[in-house]
């Protein structure tokens, strides 16, 4: 989709397949994205997540990426 638009494309990664932090944002970044979108609640019930645990997960995906040329 990134290589088919000329226009900022952002990706809604739900609450992150169930998948580490550093692999989400590793897969992120592998697809041109700019951006995404982080449900804060579980998507097999709709029940928002705990504040702390929410806290965390952010926390993991904005935290210090190993991933060259990557920018805040």
């Amino acid at each position: 989709m990134v290589r088919a638009v000329s226009v900022p494309v952002t990706v809604d990664f739900e609450r992150g397949y169930r998948l580490p932090p550093e692999e989400l944002v590793e897969r992120l970044a592998a697809t041109g994205a700019v951006g995404l979108n982080l449900e804060d609640s579980d998507p097999a019930t709709g029940v928002l997540v705990e504040i702390s645990e929410q806290v965390e997960f952010l926390r993991g995906v904005r935290g210090p990426p190993s991933l060259p040329n990557w920018t805040w």
